[in-house]
């Protein structure tokens, strides 16, 4: 078997020589590199194709939601002073005008109206459904969906 020096000078063979295992150390760095560099890029590229697809579903799912909500007789109560029912309509965006709305806004700030109070709304946000049931303060997606039997496919 012949011996191969090491071109450090260390007068080793090359397969027990320093700059071999440098050498070795350096390509395993830049197999690394390029595995992380190729993950990161079909990350990317991954996020990019669904992070659309989970919007349009969102969009879906939030006017689906709303349809089916005023369909079923849902009735939503609220006003203007109140932020929860300003969230509450958020929840829904663009959808929101689809839903069953009641404002139960006066003259006088933090008073109901007539037609609230007639209808046993003692505070807003407030849902009530077909049957006289109340979900009172801000209600998730999915315990509306729960709720009122609703299918919701979003956040």
């Amino acid at each position: 078997m012949k011996i191969v020096e090491c071109p450090c000078g260390s007068g080793k063979d090359y397969k027990d020589c320093c700059y071999k295992k440098t050498h070795y150390a350096k390509h395993e760095k830049k197999k690394r590199a390029s595995i992380i560099v190729t993950v990161a890029l079909v990350f990317v590229v991954l996020i990019s194709v669904l992070v659309p697809s989970f919007i349009i579903i969102q969009k879906k799912g939030r006017e689906s939601l709303a349809e089916c909500l005023a369909e079923k007789g849902f009735v939503l109560y609220g006003s203007e002073w109140c932020g929860k029912c300003e969230e509450q309509l958020e929840l829904f965006r663009a959808a929101a005008n689809k839903l069953k709305y009641v404002d139960c806004t006066t003259s006088q700030p933090m008073v109901l109206s007539y037609l609230c109070i007639k209808e046993q709304i003692n505070q807003v946000p407030t849902w009530k459904a077909p049957d006289g049931r109340m979900l009172k303060g801000y209600t998730s997606a999915r315990q509306l969906s729960a709720e009122s039997g609703c299918p919701y496919f979003g956040i």
